[in-house]
């Protein structure tokens, strides 16, 4: 999304007062004056939800649209067979970015040929299924369009390479998103490392702690809370151990818009 400029008006009385706004951060000092402000922003917001709302970070696979059965069955069926040795499973896989998961695959069972030879079919796997195959989960969009209207900014933090986000994006009749990070924006590891949450956050100008973020993966879970933020882990129906990165547990789209509404609207939930 384009940075736009806002301009506005601050009365000021003997303060020091750092303005976090998308990506750049105003301190005015002064005493009764007042004080016209240029902040660079990702999408125009009123000050008081800047300032005193929280954001709300979405893992897009298997939390936004329901593409995780097809990857699952992928990649159980076209690469774990291939392996050398021991078993793969899906916690090997899910939630990182494809490339990365190859390369745990190749170094952990050995993969024949190494991660290239599969690298190529699987992108053309991923085009048709984003393309032709998978959807919006029902009630995200009208969610994403609640939590818009509370929250101070909303993004995408997902693995999968920023193709595939837009191919969703484009698509899709959800709110549109304050900042999209994909994995391949950052110069360092992907999920279960936090550094693309952390890039999302400092994109957003906000502060860990003020920071909701919903997963369905151990991986994406495990960079969010080591990024500093609060974990939903979205189950959509699925059975999931408890972990410790995850502070609640959503049972479904509707248990996932109770809790992040009671949480942007000053209500702890109680359930985990």
């Amino acid at each position: 999304m384009s940075p736009s400029l806002l301009y506005t008006q601050i009365n000021i009385l003997t303060c020091v007062t750092p303005v976090p706004f998308g990506k750049t951060i105003f301190v005015a000092v002064t005493r009764r004056s007042t004080v016209r402000c240029r902040v660079d922003t990702y999408r125009r917001r009123p000050w008081s939800r800047s300032l005193m709302g929280r954001t709300v970070l979405f893992d897009m696979d298997g939390v936004l649209v329901d593409s995780e059965p097809h990857w699952q069955r992928y990649w159980q069926t076209e690469v774990f067979p291939e392996t050398v040795t021991g078993q793969p499973t899906l916690e090997d896989v899910t939630g990182r970015n494809f490339r990365e998961s190859l390369i745990v695959l190749d170094e952990t069972y050995g993969l024949p040929g190494g991660p290239d030879r599969f690298e190529a079919e699987l992108e053309s796997f991923a085009e048709t299924m984003y393309r032709d195959h998978v959807s919006v989960v029902d009630g995200m969009p009208a969610l994403v369009s609640a939590i818009d209207r509370r929250a101070s900014g909303i993004g995408i933090v997902s693995s999968s390479p920023r193709r595939w986000i837009s191919m969703v994006v484009d698509r899709s009749p959800m709110t549109e998103p304050d900042v999209i990070v994909s994995t391949e924006d950052i110069e360092a590891p992907g999920k279960p490392h936090p550094a693309v949450y952390e890039h999302a956050m400092e994109r957003l100008g906000v502060d860990p702690t003020d920071c909701l973020v919903v997963e369905d993966s151990v991986n994406g879970a495990r960079a969010a809370d080591r990024a500093g933020a609060t974990v939903i882990r979205y189950r959509h129906g699925h059975d999931v151990e408890p972990i410790p990165e995850a502070a609640y547990v959503a049972d479904d789209c509707s248990h996932l818009r109770s809790l992040l509404l009671a949480r942007l609207d000053g209500r702890g939930p109680d359930s985990r």
